[in-house]
């Protein structure tokens, strides 16, 4: 951090440096990587700190207005050209519930799949289509959408990282289609010791399969994801979700005692320790893993 803060010093770095610093805090420090972020954004708007209000806006303090805002300044050749921009924005549709906005952003895209980073999910692009196509109610050409994102896995050739997430992938799909019930796919990973695929439980609504991993998740996505809304009648999740808010540490609606850690006073960063996040990798989102 000290060391963002003093490229920070000299105009000529300080967009770059407070993007930096703010993707850096990010999973641990939402409330200063949002204040880095508008420092960055004070001295110059690009796709990294733009991208990064955005993921702060929704997954942090579930602003989806504000995220909107972001995602509308960042330029259709971003959007069209690099895979973490679209996805995250892509998301952000998702969660406001604009399916059409959503497909508007994939039919730009000329590629088969998505991926934001080499360790990311991989996904067919026609995955999104149909959950674009789905949420519109436009049934037949979901299923049109995920038949061919089921080839597209079937043609593939993973390596060892990828072939698990493509085989949880897989299996989401064919409960979507309906082509095996997701009582069958939980018997087959249970059987081969695999862990069952999340969305898979959620389909089915077991919430019991999934609350340790909810357990972790940040307010702003427990309550606006998509992803769980076959778990929102559940009291159980509705408990949950009530937790994660007044947890300081997923929620900014939270109270933080007195106890707490203050917020980073960025002109005395010259005692924190040293760390160095490469610029290009910024626009990476965590939602896209």
């Amino acid at each position: 951090v000290a060391l963002f803060e003093r490229l920070a010093r000299n105009p000529r770095w300080a967009a770059a440096a407070y993007c930096g610093m703010g993707w850096q805090l990010e999973a641990q420090r939402p409330e200063d990587a949002f204040a880095a972020a508008k420092k960055s954004l004070a001295a110059q708007p690009f796709v990294e700190n733009l991208s990064l209000q955005r993921t702060l806006a929704l997954n942090w303090f579930g602003d989806l207005e504000l995220a909107r805002q972001a995602a509308e300044k960042i330029s259709s050749a971003d959007l069209r050209d690099q895979d973490g921009v679209a996805l995250g924005v892509m998301w952000l549709y998702w969660s406001r519930r604009e399916p059409r906005e959503m497909l508007q952003l994939l039919n730009a895209i000329p590629r088969q799949w998505l991926q934001a980073n080499a360790w990311a999910q991989r996904w067919p692009k026609d995955y999104w289509v149909g959950i674009a196509h789905d949420m519109n109610d436009d049934r037949r050409a979901a299923i049109r959408a995920w038949r061919s994102a089921l080839t597209l896995l079937d043609q593939q050739q993973e390596d060892a990282g990828h072939a698990a997430r493509s085989r949880a992938l897989k299996a989401e799909l064919q409960v979507r289609l309906g082509d095996l019930s997701a009582e069958a796919v939980v018997d087959s990973f249970r059987k081969n010791g695999e862990t069952v695929p999340r969305t898979v439980s959620i389909l089915r609504r077991d919430f019991d399969a999934v609350r340790s991993g909810l357990e972790k998740l940040r307010w702003a996505v427990l309550r606006y994801s998509p992803e769980f809304d076959p778990l929102r009648d559940d009291p159980r999740f509705q408990a949950l979700l009530a937790e994660a808010e007044k947890d300081p540490k997923r929620s900014p609606h939270a109270k933080v005692s007195s106890a707490a850690q203050p917020a980073m006073d960025f002109a005395d960063a010259k005692s924190k320790s040293v760390a160095v996040l490469a610029f290009e990798n910024l626009s990476g989102d965590k939602e896209n893993e």
